[in-house]
């Protein structure tokens, strides 16, 4: 019973040491798309959080708006360090109203400010709240730049575009483009969100390869999107993703459309800043949906519930029909909760809201400014640490920081324009990835990134329609596809070089020409010629050649060994057709414009497939990630299943065909008279071998001769001599050297008839009983 008392005593004793007011500051752009949205969400999270008795009993919270007029200041970056001021013109600071406007919630005693909202005015400012130890509380600074470490006060409660960019970067690589072109507006907000996607999409293999900065403010014209939009026309990319505002992001889509690039082909990615237009104002004037037919959008996923749905219910009234509410918007009204439940539990912490003075702003130069009437917040870190602590559900879902002090849980819808609307194709979540059912249903599963669980709907393209752009097409810039063949000196069926042109033929040749006439676009190409003629050029020496002075040692390559039968996995198609397909996915690491090196690799023998075949292989090396290597592969296979690759094979590589493009390489085969030295040589070495056996025979003959006839007087006949002759021949070894091998083993002969007689044994065996000992007999 006294624990209860207890417990109630305290509870009215921090109740009573609450203040009956507490004063939050809000910094944002009113005039915006995100602003007029944020105002409305905000003013009625203030009266649903006063209303509500469970959140900062007895207190009643008061949130000062203040315009940041963001649109003409957004060039004048200052920073202000205490003990050294560095100040800009007055006239421009009270024009801009931006610091003027911070430092006047400042003045107010605020103990936490909701904003700012654009991401340069956020870098302006927040050198003043690490000053000032109060938290500012960020529903729409997007800027991955914007970290923690060097501004502790900032507290980002939206996504950061960190996690946008990997969204943008997983549907490139979902949809298997390499490249892709930004355009962007020209300060932190879209250099920073550009230096994400860069570094998102090296991650996967894929880059940006063009960056086109647009100038912000107002300043920027049509002319100068037409500018822009026509170096992008010539470059080789048609993925363009556009991170932009939504002034210079609909003349961006104006001009585009005016210059053809919103036809067939073209892929258009915009980051959130269209969603929130698409939301807040939709359905748009007909000239403005029409730019934007088969563009895909990212939008922050908030995900459905009772009370998100009660709120958006009552928006049309608060709003007074102008127009609807964005993520942004739900991002600024949750805001406005975040700082009252952290209120609530730094008052049950024991904080107080308490203010003093800094003596370092008391008499400094530009007192125009005021800054001796700024204080510190003593509560500052408590309510940070409030703050980051905080694990609620608002109408965007949880409210949760990670250790980097991130929202947890990002995810996005992706939506694609069609008609007067737009369609849902799916969603990104950083936890699963791609998907086409909702992030929230996936979270209690275990996470699942495999290439097959990556989905997504049907999309409808620029050009009306559902074939997923190639994404990329040959520069309209006059460059031609660089093409290295080889002089080669043998196997001239496979390449060689027609006399007195630059003009190639032969088995590569044709596979490489045919599989061109196939593609779905032109390529220019152009034939170079490499080699002395004399000896067979280094395929590697080529490819370092033609990539001008490029080391090329990374170079992958497929041997006989690698393509055996049955040893390439995942392919279906004939030995040939496995072989031909790898060839064209060689692979080296250079930054060069894109070339061939087209190169006989090798002969390969195959009776399953074929009688008596010969197949010759087309190499091919594309710079690294090429998006041609995939458009030619796929070429070489269609050949292969329509005949034409059999046809050429027959053509150059059956010993039956005879025409006149194969008299040259007929001449150059190898003959029986083609090895007429190698005979000659082997002649003269057996002649002269025999020569020297011979005259070796004929002394031994003569030697044997002049002996007998020394022991025998009387001569030997003609019959005599030719058996002598013919068994010198018929001997192995010289007899002189046989004939004491001869005695010995007579001599040996005659040893064992002696010892085998009985007489001898008989005395053998007499003379051993002799030498027996006397006592053994006993």
């Amino acid at each position: 019973m006294e624990e209860a008392v207890d417990e109630r005593w305290e509870e009215s004793a921090n109740l009573s040491s609450r203040p009956a007011v507490v004063n939050v500051g809000a910094i944002f752009s009113f005039d915006s798309t995100i602003g007029r949205v944020a105002k409305i969400a905000i003013e009625e999270a203030v009266k649903d959080v006063n209303s509500n008795s469970s959140v900062l009993p007895g207190t009643k919270l008061v949130v000062q708006m203040q315009n940041s007029n963001c649109s003409g200041f957004l060039g004048m970056v200052g920073e202000i360090f205490f003990g050294r001021v560095v100040l800009y013109p007055l006239d421009e600071l009270r024009r801009g109203g931006l610091l003027v406007a911070a430092m006047q919630l400042m003045e107010a005693d605020n103990v936490a400010v909701i904003g700012p909202q654009s991401s340069v005015v956020a870098r302006m400012v927040l050198n003043l709240a690490n000053e000032l130890h109060v938290p500012f509380l960020s529903f729409a600074a997007t800027d991955p730049s914007l970290s923690s470490l060097q501004f502790p006060f900032f507290v980002r409660t939206t996504q950061s575009d960190l996690y946008q960019m990997t969204a943008i970067a997983e549907i490139v690589d979902h949809y298997s483009w390499k490249e892709v072109i930004a355009i962007y507006v020209d300060d932190d907000y879209g250099k920073n969100g550009v230096a994400a996607l860069d570094d998102a999409l090296a991650a996967r293999r894929c880059k940006v390869s063009y960056k086109a900065g647009i100038p912000p403010g107002s300043a920027v014209s049509r002319g100068d999107i037409m500018d822009i939009l026509i170096k992008v026309a010539l470059l080789e990319s048609r993925v363009i993703v556009l991170h932009v505002n939504p002034d210079s992001g609909f003349m961006v889509f104006s001009v585009a459309q005016y210059l053809g690039m919103m036809a067939n082909g073209h892929v258009w990615l915009a980051t959130d800043w269209l969603s929130s237009v698409l939301d807040s104002f939709s359905p748009l004037p007909s000239d403005k949906m029409d730019s934007l037919q088969g563009v895909l959008v990212l939008r922050a996923h908030t995900p459905d519930s009772d009370r998100k749905g009660n709120f958006l219910s009552r928006w049309n009234k608060l709003s007074g029909g102008s127009f609807g509410v964005n993520s942004y918007g739900l991002y600024a009204y949750d805001s406005v909760w975040l700082v009252a439940h952290a209120l609530d539990s730094f008052f049950n912490k024991g904080g107080i809201i308490s203010f003093s003075n800094d003596s370092r702003l008391i008499n400094l130069e530009g007192s125009d400014l005021h800054l001796d009437s700024l204080s510190i917040f003593d509560g500052g870190s408590l309510l940070l640490n409030s703050i980051l602590q905080s694990d609620l559900v608002g109408l965007t879902g949880p409210i949760k920081f990670d250790a980097d002090r991130s929202l947890v849980l990002p995810a996005y819808d992706i939506i694609n324009v069609i008609g007067n609307g737009f369609r849902r194709i799916g969603y990104w979540s950083n936890y699963s990835g791609l998907s086409t059912v909702p992030p929230e249903t996936l979270y209690s599963r275990p996470p699942n990134r495999s290439s097959a669980n990556q989905n997504l709907y049907s999309v409808v393209w620029p050009g009306e329609t559902v074939i997923k752009p190639r994404g990329w097409v040959f520069p309209n810039n006059g460059k031609q596809l660089k093409i290295g063949v080889p002089i080669r000196v043998s196997f001239l069926e496979f390449v060689s070089q027609v006399q007195g042109t630059n003009n190639f033929k032969g088995f590569c040749i044709d596979v490489f020409t045919a599989a061109v006439n196939l593609l779905p676009y032109a390529v220019p190409y152009q034939f170079i010629p490499y080699g002395d003629g004399k000896k067979n050029p280094s395929y590697t020496q080529l490819v370092e050649s033609i990539a001008a002075g490029v080391s090329a040692n990374k170079i992958m390559m497929f041997t006989v060994e690698d393509l055996k039968l049955g040893e390439v996995k995942g392919m279906d198609q004939n030995p040939v057709d496995k072989c031909l397909l790898f060839s064209a996915h060689l692979v080296i690491s250079t930054a060069v414009v894109a070339y061939f090196v087209i190169d006989p690799c090798f002969v390969m023998f195959s009776e399953k497939s074929y009688e008596v075949g010969v197949v010759g292989q087309t190499r091919m090396a594309f710079p690294r990630d090429s998006p041609l290597a995939v458009d030619m592969s796929t070429a070489i296979l269609t050949l292969s299943e329509n005949g034409d690759l059999q046809r050429i094979q027959d053509k150059w590589l059956q010993k039956s065909v005879c025409t006149s493009d194969t008299a040259e390489i007929e001449s150059d085969r190898l003959h029986l008279k083609s090895f007429w030295g190698l005979f000659l040589i082997i002649g003269v070495v057996c002649f002269c071998a025999l020569a020297i056996y011979f005259i070796q025979i004929m002394r031994q003959y003569f030697r044997t001769a002049r002996t007998e006839s020394l022991s025998n007087s009387e001569g030997s006949s003609r019959p005599k001599r030719l058996q002598r002759l013919l068994s010198l021949i018929d001997e192995k070894k010289d007899p002189s050297k046989r004939e004491p091998k001869r005695r010995k083993t007579e001599r040996s002969s005659s040893d064992s008839a002696l010892e085998t007689s009985p007489k001898r044994r008989q005395a053998k065996f007499s003379t051993e009983l002799d030498i027996i000992p006397h006592n053994s007999r006993m």
